[in-house]
């Protein structure tokens, strides 16, 4: 899903990656924060301003606003507020719902991107449900016709003639 895949760059955390390789390291990482810190990577979003022109520029939004040191859940509640879609307020929660309970990004992504998948698939099969009931009318009138047309055309040109050639005897 480009939308879980884009995101998590913007969001990932670099202090957390590193806090249980600290003792191994050199002295100077052992000035890193505590606390994780967020990774801004405003490059995230221009591989999607080519298909994806509206979200890029959300996400480049998003993580400016990061860089500006808005909080990570002001940031997110301001993103899910200017989004149109559901599924991005939906996610920007899911965001700020992990960040607020300290959870694992990874196995919420998991389920959210199952939940999506399964959203997805539901409305394709509606769609596809709909499509014979829609399908009715062009058929009956636009492409029975012609069959009709094609097999009994011949039939009654040649009945005609036979018709023609008792009436002239």
């Amino acid at each position: 899903m480009p939308l879980a895949d884009s995101a998590v760059p913007v969001l990932g955390y670099g202090g957390a990656a590193l806090a249980g390789h600290r003792q191994q390291l050199s002295p100077q990482w052992n000035a890193l924060p505590a606390r994780p810190q967020p990774v801004i990577r405003p490059y995230t979003s221009r591989g999607l301003r080519v298909s994806y022109p509206d979200l890029a520029a959300e996400f480049t939004q998003l993580a400016l606003e990061l860089k500006a040191n808005t909080s990570r859940a002001d940031a997110l509640k301001n993103f899910a507020a200017r989004g149109r879609d559901m599924e991005l307020k939906k996610f920007a929660n899911l965001l700020i719902d992990t960040d607020r309970f300290g959870t694992s990004l990874g196995p919420a992504l998991k389920t959210h991107a199952r939940y999506l998948r399964i959203r997805f698939r539901q409305i394709a099969q509606e769609k596809a449900r709909k499509v014979g009931v829609k399908l009715i009318f062009p058929v009956f009138f636009l492409i029975f016709p012609s069959v009709i047309l094609v097999t009994l055309g011949p039939a009654v040109i040649l009945i005609f003639t036979q018709m023609k050639n008792l009436m002239g005897q």
